[in-house]
């Protein structure tokens, strides 16, 4: 097995600047066309092949002496501290370096020269290459600089509009101050190719000025951009040590979060099974649910406010609810309707576990059928999906159109417990809230004794 790195060079959609703030973090991916009234940084991105370990260095498009060898170089010096494994450290230069193919018209030969130098093997990545893509862009996360040290004169400046600025050089800085990576067992083989060569580790020499040019790199469009519009700008809060940052149609936000969903919230009174409304919602609302099935669920329902809040409160879908236990039946559920149910328990993709669970291959389910089972936990949420192989449900988990679900995770029900009763599996996990209840505790179990999540 071959330890691989990817590495990016991108125009930022979340990261910009203006000398009237400084650097500006977006809450939303901003789409950046040439009437952007605020500059894009640009970004280099380097991340390791089947382990969460990746470094995001920003720069000002018109940059110059900069180096992406030398960004290289550092991560390849860098010792990061393996939490979990009887291992102690990650560190090291690759077997395969899997560069960017749109980034490739802004590096010089200088690099490549560099890589051959180093006896570095790579290779370019292709539009096709799904791992890549993803790897790719993880670095267009939110960089919550600021969060795990306060706001001061020593690590700010003062701009005409923010009294404590944030430079690049100081967001840089906080990047590298993560030396340690937190593996699972999926990422075992990985780890065992670094401590097997770590004998041989070779360092890099010192790597070479202008290897890069910025002023060409092209933006990549994406579906999920969005226009600079009703936009808010959040000062620094030096009492928590929060920089100040910039949110995207924050009044149009405030309304979503006001009408609390109500997409979500249809999807999730269609599928939520008999036996779960009772343990759930009054007989009122169990009424007012039996309308909303006599319009087939269409989103003109009209109940008073107030038993809406108090419903989407139950379900979880409103701040300060408790912690839910659900099992959804989502087989007549339209690929829409998933979505929003998915991103409403899973807070817009914040997915800390999610998987597909397998019943043993003799063992049916009601009526002889054959279901999916899919399991999502967020915010300490224990979610359950339930679908037939072909239903639009199904094809939404395994197309991706559920945000951050982890597609490759399938775990067998016994690895999960060899105990667990799988007779009738579908219809216990769906209409006996003890069972339900026993299968999340379960799981959970199951995520940080022999997964380490």
């Amino acid at each position: 097995m071959a330890i691989t790195h990817y590495l990016t060079i991108q125009v930022c959609k979340r990261v910009l600047y203006d000398s009237d703030y400084g650097v500006i973090r977006s809450t939303e991916p901003l789409s950046i066309t040439p009437d952007l009234p605020i500059k894009p940084l640009c970004l280099f991105g380097i991340s390791v092949g089947n382990l969460p370990l990746k470094l995001t260095e920003y720069h000002q498009q018109e940059s110059e002496n900069i180096s992406l060898s030398n960004f290289l170089k550092a991560f390849w010096d860098r010792s990061y501290r393996v939490y979990g494994f009887n291992y102690s450290t990650v560190t090291g230069m690759p077997d395969i370096l899997v560069i960017d193919h749109r980034s490739k018209d802004v590096i010089q030969d200088d690099f490549y020269n560099w890589l051959e130098l180093n006896n570095i093997k790579y290779m370019f990545s292709d539009s096709k290459d799904k791992k890549a893509i993803s790897k790719f862009r993880q670095h267009q996360d939110f960089p919550h600089t600021g969060f795990y040290e306060k706001a001061t004169r020593q690590n700010s400046y003062v701009a005409e509009k923010e009294k404590y600025a944030l430079s690049v050089d100081v967001m840089n800085h906080q990047e590298k101050v993560f030396n340690s990576v937190h593996p699972v067992k999926k990422n075992l083989n990985t780890l065992i190719e670094y401590q097997e060569k770590v004998n041989h580790i070779r360092l890099a020499q010192a790597g070479i000025y202008n290897d890069v040019k910025l002023n060409g790199l092209a933006v990549l469009v994406s579906k999920i951009d969005r226009k600079l519009e009703d936009a808010y700008w959040i000062k620094a809060d030096i009492k928590n040590g929060q920089f100040g940052y910039l949110h995207n149609r924050h009044d149009q936000d405030i309304a979503d979060s006001e009408r609390y969903e109500k997409s979500a919230f249809l999807a999730a009174v269609k599928s939520l099974p008999e036996t779960q409304k009772e343990n759930t919602f009054n007989d009122q609302q169990i009424s007012l649910i039996n309308q909303i099935k006599k319009e087939r669920f269409k989103d003109t329902i009209c109940i008073d406010d107030y038993n809406f809040q108090d419903m989407c409160y139950r379900l979880g879908f409103t701040n300060g609810s408790t912690d839910r236990i659900f099992a959804f039946n989502v087989n007549q559920l339209k690929r829409n309707e998933i979505i929003e149910l998915w991103s409403e328990y899973s807070g817009g993709g914040d997915v800390q576990f999610s998987c597909e669970l397998l019943l043993p291959p003799w063992q049916n389910c009601r009526n002889d059928k054959t279901y999916r089972f899919f399991y999502l936990y967020s915010g300490d949420n224990s979610i359950f999906f339930v679908c037939e192989p072909e239903s639009a449900s199904s094809k939404a988990f395994d197309n991706n159109d559920c945000l951050n679900h982890m597609v490759e995770n399938k775990f067998s029900i016994r690895q999960v417990n060899e105990n667990v009763n799988t007779a009738l599996f579908d219809e216990m996990l769906l209409n006996n809230r003890q069972y339900l209840v026993f299968m999340a505790l379960e799981m959970q179990k199951f995520l940080s004794i022999n997964l380490n999540y």
